[in-house]
């Protein structure tokens, strides 16, 4: 379990981000067209829908791992398990921070404005969350070698683990990188009249 340098800004607050629980692929370039309010408008709900949906995913999984990482603590250890302890205390304590600032941004995303709304998502992207969850994944297979330890916690489910938390969402700097006629919407009618035309 590596104990590399964590993202410690808060959710959604200002200053540069950093740390190995956000991936950024931002490429610099200047935003070549201006952004409809319709797309505005979509951008801000599949990034809340994602937030929610990473809040949801966080919840489960730091339910699972808590009754283990309670029983970890009230080991008896020293030496390098318990410089191990910490660093797995010190991850689980970092992804319920980001767990409950990320509620308290869902909470009040409805009260901003949509510029706002926009740029505190963009500034708490989900990612950071599900990134913050991908090494307690590691848990049961990292304790398991220390003596009395062992089933501390539960194996992870299919899908969780590697690569959790490098998914990018849209942002609007994306969105205005992007050709005006990708971001129109496709016409309903003409997508089922096109379905009908190739049989399915």
């Amino acid at each position: 379990m590596a104990d590399g340098p964590r993202e410690t800004r808060p959710l959604g607050g200002t200053g540069p981000v950093g740390g190995d629980a956000w991936v950024s692929s931002r490429s610099g370039q200047t935003p070549t067209r201006t952004v409809s309010p319709a797309d505005r408008e979509r951008l801000r709900h599949e990034r809340t829908q994602a937030l929610s949906e990473a809040l949801h995913e966080a919840t489960d999984v730091l339910g699972r791992y808590a009754p283990g990482l309670s029983a970890l603590v009230a080991r008896d250890l020293d030496g390098e398990a318990d410089r191990e302890r910490r660093v797995a205390v010190h991850q689980f304590d970092e992804a319920h921070r980001l767990l409950t600032e990320g509620r308290q941004l869902l909470a009040s995303l409805a009260k901003l404005s949509l510029d706002e709304a926009l740029l505190a998502l963009d500034r708490c992207p989900p990612e950071r969350l599900l990134g913050a969850l991908h090494p307690l994944h590691g848990f049961n297979d990292h304790f398991s070698r220390w003596p009395g330890c062992a089933g501390l916690f539960p194996l992870p489910r299919p899908g969780e683990g590697g690569g959790i938390g490098t998914r990018r969402l849209r942002t609007t700097e994306d969105l205005a990188m992007t050709d005006p006629e990708l971001s129109k919407p496709v016409d309903k009618g003409f997508r089922a009249r096109l379905r009908r035309w190739l049989g399915f």
